[in-house]
Parts: structure tokens; C-alpha cells; sequence
């Protein structure tokens, strides 16, 4: 799902937004519910923000089943950068739908990287990671569809293919074991 903004904002990795959605009725619009920002269009203004959602009940499944909502009310963003800038190489993980948590870290890291030019400079600074590694387990072959314009973007930002790498695997695993999303492993 895409929201656009009314108005510029700064965004950072670690980031949600609390979305209430007065064009689904009465219910939902007194209703708020959190979205990790997993994707924004401009390193330092957003003016549209990119969420995943997992369809599951109630208003997930809504908004999946809808085209478009015409009115969005935004609240935040809240949340924390974990300063993954500090390190040489940085090595994410995520099964499934945790891939939201990673991409805004992904996508952080590369572009202050990556970036060039004067307007840059001051986003570049305090940037020491050389590599990032993203190993991400797909619990279907379809999931890789929910990324791979932002990885498409990755890879034209990083057309020497030296700062970001992306591994996906396809598991098939028991439902009935309980696993975590999200994993973070940080190297110095």
C-alpha cells in the first residue's frame, strides 16, 4: 500500500505510522492501527510512504480487497533509528512479512552510501558501513513479488554490486512451530 503526503516529511528506518482509514466507514475511521514505513521515495523528504501489509482479518483483509482508499489520517511517525551506520558490515535477516522491518534499514543504508553530490553530503556523514548482506527466507515463491521494485532500485543505485547483497531462500515449514520475524546481527 501507498500513502502520499500532503506534506514533506523526514523518515528514517525503525519508523511507523499509526493509519486510520476514514473511507471504510465509521467502524475504521475511529480505528487506528500501526504500519512499519517499509519504503519512502526521497532520502531526505518523503512525500509518499510504502507499507506491507499481510492480509489477515478485519482491516488488512479490507484494504487488500479495495483499489484505493481516497482518505488516509496519519499519525507519527514513531519509532527508532537503531544506528546501524556504525558498523562496517551489516548482516539482516527476515522470514516472511519481517522483510518490512528490514527494507527501510536496507534502503537507508545504501542510499547515504550511494549518494552523491552537495545536497548529499550532510546525509553521508557519520556513515561507515561497507557491506550489507539481507538474507531473507520466503515462506512462498509469491513474497518475493512484494520487494523486487525496491530491490530493482537497490540494484541501479548499486550498479557495481558492492555495498548491497540479497539472498532469498524458499523454506517450507510446519505451521505449528512458532518463529520470530525478525532477526538483526551486527558486525563491527
Amino acid at each position: 500500500m501507498k500513502v502520499h503526503l500532503r506534506r514533506p516529511q523526514k523518515i528514517q528506518p525503525g519508523q511507523y505510522i499509526y493509519l486510520s482509514f476514514s473511507g471504510m466507514g465509521l467502524r475504521q475511521r475511529l480505528q487506528s492501527h500501526p504500519y512499519v514505513i517499509a519504503w519512502w521515495d526521497n532520502s531526505i523528504k518523503a512525500t509518499s510512504l510504502s507499507f506491507l501489509i499481510q492480509p489477515d482479518n478485519g482491516v488488512s483483509s479490507e484494504l487488500i480487497r479495495r483499489n484505493s482508499i481516497s482518505k488516509v489520517r496519519i499519525d507519527g511517525p514513531y519509532g527508532k533509528d537503531l544506528g546501524l551506520e556504525k558498523y562496517e558490515t551489516v548482516i539482516l535477516t527476515a522470514k516472511g512479512i519481517g522483510i518490512a522491518g528490514i527494507m527501510p534499514y536496507v534502503r537507508h543504508l545504501a542510499y547515504r552510501k550511494l549518494s552523491t553530490g552537495k545536497a548529499h553530503e550532510a546525509y553521508r556523514r557519520g556513515l561507515i558501513t561497507r557491506k550489507i548482506d539481507v538474507y531473507w527466507i520466503l515462506e512462498d515463491n509469491t513474497q518475493e513479488d512484494w520487494v523486487s521494485d525496491w530491490i530493482v532500485d537497490l540494484q541501479k543505485k548499486d550498479s557495481q554490486k558492492a555495498s548491497v547483497n540479497v539472498h532469498t531462500s524458499l523454506s517450507y515449514t510446519n505451521k505449528g512451530i512458532a518463529s520470530s520475524d525478525i532477526f538483526l546481527l551486527l558486525s563491527g
